[in-house]
């Protein structure tokens, strides 16, 4: 398993990758990435949940799988998420692995 400042930087310029297969032409993926591209601590009760996610038409979703198929290969666990947005104005595409902290779950 890689740091995850390692893993941060490889997952974003991935994200660039396949979002400038499939960006509107009147902005870069950088820009898209700045906007679009969040990453996210959730604390558990036994462990802790980090989840990459953007927002986006049903095109983000083979975005988010071809950065998964990269993703495992390093660091295996991660998996797909789909959900609507809060402000129900479209969807919410990306991966998120959760991260147990192995003290707790012994006692």
């Amino acid at each position: 398993m890689m740091n995850n400042r390692e893993l941060n930087k490889k997952v974003r310029g991935w994200f660039v990758e396949e979002v400038n297969k499939i960006a509107d032409r009147s902005r870069s993926g950088e820009e898209v990435v700045r906007y679009n591209c969040e990453r996210y601590n959730n604390e558990l009760k036994n462990g802790y949940k980090i989840v990459w996610k953007s927002y986006g038409s049903k095109e983000f979703e083979r975005v988010w799988r071809n950065i998964l198929k990269k993703v495992n290969k390093i660091d295996k666990g991660w998996k797909l998420v789909e959900s609507a947005s809060w402000r129900g104005d479209g969807n919410v595409w990306g991966m998120s692995k959760e991260y147990r902290n192995l003290e707790l779950t012994k006692k």
